[in-house]
């Protein structure tokens, strides 16, 4: 139990080093918010916001900020969740207010490391990807941090995204573009896969409203099966397929399609052009 207590008050201390503010506004930052909310963690009143636009939304327990230096003297992790054209504007100030206290975080998936060092100094910065998922809860989360962040700077970073369901530091910019098309494409991959589905069925007299939740929760099912025991897809594709071959039959058709190069190629190409947006200007 003492050693309990000696954890939560090293968290507790970890925490009152930690000063969030954010640059733009938008559903990561809502969904962070209520992220730290459910954790009960006092992050969740500390943090500023400069929204750069006007917006209705609701700002959780977080001061909304009109002028970015305040945003700069009272915090230390900056998100910045715009697009490299919105930030533009803002980069000539920004260059004078930003620190060797601060770390700023680009969400924008069309920012790259050289694009940011045609407006500011080198700086500590974090870029990080996150998947298009409607749900903060079910978000996929990558990152890789410029070569001027401490350890312990990461681990800050780290502490305010605790329990996020996909948390992943990549070693290198190159490894962030090339899983760019995997968490920015898979949805709507899956997306695609479930319509497929659900027009097959629909094919042979289901309805589509049936066929669509028959579909979503075969592939939900499937996925939290692998996520929960950790064996690779294929030992649990062939144990899906046993008894009389029905399962089997439908895979085969797919496989002279060519299914999974079509899918790793579309990975791919996806992959290439967001490298080539987010080095352009």
């Amino acid at each position: 139990m003492e050693n309990v207590v000696e954890l939560k008050k090293e968290e507790a201390a970890l925490d009152q080093d930690i000063r969030l503010g954010f640059i733009g506004w938008g559903m990561f930052g809502q969904g962070l918010g209520l992220h730290l909310q459910n954790r009960n963690s006092p992050l969740s009143q500390k943090g500023c916001i400069y929204q750069m636009k006007a917006s209705s939304e609701e700002v959780r327990g977080w001061k909304r900020l009109l002028d970015l230096d305040q945003l700069f003297q009272q915090s230390n992790l900056i998100f910045l969740e715009a697009s490299y054209d919105e930030l533009r504007p803002l980069f000539p100030r920004i260059r004078l207010l930003v620190s060797d206290a601060h770390v700023l975080v680009f969400l924008g998936a069309d920012i790259s490391f050289a694009k940011v060092a045609r407006h500011i100094n080198e700086r500590k910065i974090i870029r990080c990807l996150v998947s298009p998922i409607q749900r903060f809860a079910d978000i996929s989360f990558v990152f890789t941090p410029s070569g001027l962040l401490a350890k312990e700077e990461i681990q800050m970073f780290s502490r305010v995204l605790e329990g996020v369901p996909v948390l992943v530091q990549l070693e290198s910019e190159a490894q962030l573009e090339a899983v760019h098309g995997l968490i920015g494409t898979g949805p709507a991959i899956g997306y695609t896969i479930i319509d497929a589905l659900a027009d097959g069925a629909l094919k042979m007299g289901i309805p589509r409203k049936t066929g669509l939740l028959l579909a979503a929760h075969a592939l939900f099912g499937a996925t939290r099966t692998f996520l929960e025991s950790e064996i690779h897809p294929g030992v649990l594709r062939d144990h899906s397929i046993q008894g009389k071959g029905i399962p089997l039959s439908g895979l085969m058709s797919l496989e002279e399609a060519g299914i999974r190069g079509i899918i790793a190629h579309a990975i791919e190409y996806a992959a290439l052009e967001a490298q080539k947006r987010s080095q352009s200007d």
